[in-house]
């Protein structure tokens, strides 16, 4: 997730219709996510005896600020799309009929914007967040090994049972 926020690409994430867990992790590390009106995210890993890791809780929380951080990642519930959009997580819906539209003029958009200048402002919008981010990242994981440590995941409690 960290090489996603380090390119110097500008990284679109198409979340879909959602996302879980560590798939919703990677969708923290775009630049611009778009997704379906139906939408529905959720950062459940604690149902599964986890803690986000993979910047999770880092980025997420720089992205969404942190009373929506809080809210979305400590609650354990479904994010709905109004949220996701509220809080800045997503930047455009839209629906099946639209997404061709959408997906295409976004691109475009972003193609027509001189690459070295796009590049420069990726850079700058990170270095500002950079020492925070850093931080944050040396915390998550010290957290991460911790709740890897109390082995809850191995719990049958928390293990989705497959046939």
């Amino acid at each position: 997730l960290q090489a996603l926020l380090h390119l110097p690409q500008t990284v679109v994430i198409d979340i879909g219709h959602g996302a879980n867990n560590i798939g919703a992790e990677l969708s923290v590390g775009a630049d611009i996510r778009i997704a379906h009106k139906s939408c529905k995210v959720s950062f459940n890993h604690s149902k599964l005896g986890l803690v986000p890791s993979s910047c999770g809780m880092s980025a997420f929380s720089i992205i969404v600020g942190q009373a929506n951080a809080r809210n979305f990642l400590l609650s354990g519930k479904t994010i709905p799309f109004t949220h996701l959009l509220n809080s800045g997580f997503v930047f455009e819906l839209y629906n099946n009929e639209t997404r061709e539209e959408i997906t295409t003029s976004l691109l475009s958009s972003i193609n027509e914007q001189a690459p070295v200048q796009r590049i420069q402002t990726k850079f700058g919008i990170f270095e500002n967040i950079r020492e925070s981010f850093e931080y944050s990242m040396k915390i998550e994981k010290q957290v991460s090994r911790a709740a890897l440590m109390t082995e809850d995941w191995k719990s049958s409690k928390f293990v989705t049972k497959t046939k």
